[in-house]
């Protein structure tokens, strides 16, 4: 089943993050993932956030997830990632079935939530 990784935060160092956006869109992929959403394409419909930034991808599974996450070739990317975001990192592998959107609030989708401070 597809499980999909869900950054989303402050920028608060724009030139390390384009950096880091550099290393790990890559990488991601050599482990399946796919982008889903151009950089740039998340429109805030309430409050403000000029430096907030959304990515979403998709993997075949959360074993991708997982092998992506805690691959030796991601600690020095991830190092690259310091200092220059405040960031939430979910990951969701539940679908909500078509034309069922209600049953989104029956059966809330799992989220993992890693937090960063940086």
């Amino acid at each position: 089943m597809p499980a999909y990784l869900i950054i989303e935060g402050e920028v608060t160092d724009r030139e390390r993050w384009t950096e880091y956006s550099k290393a790990v869109v890559p990488l991601i992929a050599r482990f399946g993932g796919k982008h889903l959403n151009a950089p740039g394409s998340a429109t805030t419909l309430e409050g403000t956030h000029p430096n907030w930034i959304v990515a979403l991808f998709q993997f075949g599974d959360m074993d991708d997830i997982d092998r992506f996450w805690n691959s030796p070739e991601y600690i020095p990317v991830k190092a690259l990632r310091e200092g220059a975001a405040d960031l939430e990192i979910k990951v969701s592998h539940k679908r909500v079935a078509r034309g069922k959107a209600s049953s989104i609030v029956r059966n809330a989708v799992e989220l993992r939530h890693v937090r960063h401070f940086m």
